[in-house]
């Protein structure tokens, strides 16, 4: 668990100039919440990369190859086997528009839902900016009294 500050900002530009400012006094900025992107804001955050084109590509794969498996290939080869023109029974060209389409579905409700996941759900109606509290009382106290005279609504300590 780490301790941090977390202040509240009427206004984004000032949000963004505050954590520039933080930075140059080298205080660690976790994360900072805005209803809008603010130019720049990005750049000042160490973020991990993200891990939703994983999930994208493993759902859409994993899906298209389902719903190539048990749909198409076991109904018409296995479970009701009807040769229509001639054609082998596991002809895989026909059977492929099921699979693209459930595959690219999939593929889309998963980047939704990893989204949503990596994000925590966040309500991004106010802005906030998220530092880590330095270790002694007086540089905490220091660091509160510095965002509250640029301009944070609020500050409170928060465990995250």
């Amino acid at each position: 668990m780490t301790q941090a500050l977390f202040a509240e900002f009427t206004d984004g530009r000032q949000l963004a100039n505050v954590a520039r400012a933080a930075q140059l006094r080298h205080y660690r900025l976790l994360d900072a919440f805005a209803p809008h992107p603010l130019a720049g804001l990005a750049d000042l955050q160490a973020t991990p990369s993200s891990r939703i084109r994983v999930a994208m590509f493993v759902a859409g794969i994993g899906v298209a190859a389902a719903s190539y498996g048990a749909g198409e290939y076991y109904t018409a080869v296995v479970n009701y086997a009807y040769n229509a023109g001639a054609r082998p029974l596991d002809a895989w060209p026909p059977f492929m528009l099921v699979p693209f389409a459930t595959g690219i579905l999939a593929a889309a409700l998963a980047g939704l839902a990893m989204f949503l996941f990596e994000n925590g759900l966040p309500r991004l109606h106010h802005s906030w900016l998220l530092l880590v509290i330095p270790e002694s009382a007086g540089e905490r106290q220091s660091a509160a009294d510095w965002l509250m005279q640029n301009g944070a609504r609020s500050v409170r300590e928060v465990e995250t």
